[in-house]
């Protein structure tokens, strides 16, 4: 499978760039007042979103990030529930 799509989307240095760079600007716009945030799952996505998140000055007090593997919607439900009923 050619993959020509990612190369405007990530830079050769690993930077966000163009497309991925506005998805993140976006989501840290609508996450903006929120309270508590759980960030997780697989992969370096989430790394990435709260870095984008930290640059803009949010969640240094809310925000929680945990790698996870692949996960069914009941354990994505009761990993959700588990974290917000501490």
């Amino acid at each position: 499978m050619k993959r020509s799509w990612l190369k405007p989307i990530i830079a050769g240095n690993g930077k966000l760039t163009g497309q991925l760079d506005q998805y993140y600007t976006e989501v840290t716009a609508a996450l903006r007042g929120v309270e508590d945030l759980l960030i997780f799952g697989p992969g370096e996505a989430k790394v990435e979103l709260k870095n984008h998140l930290d640059q803009a000055h949010l969640g240094e007090k809310f925000m929680a990030v945990e790698t996870s593997d692949k996960m069914t919607d009941k354990q994505i439900a009761a990993k959700i529930r588990d974290y917000f009923n501490k």
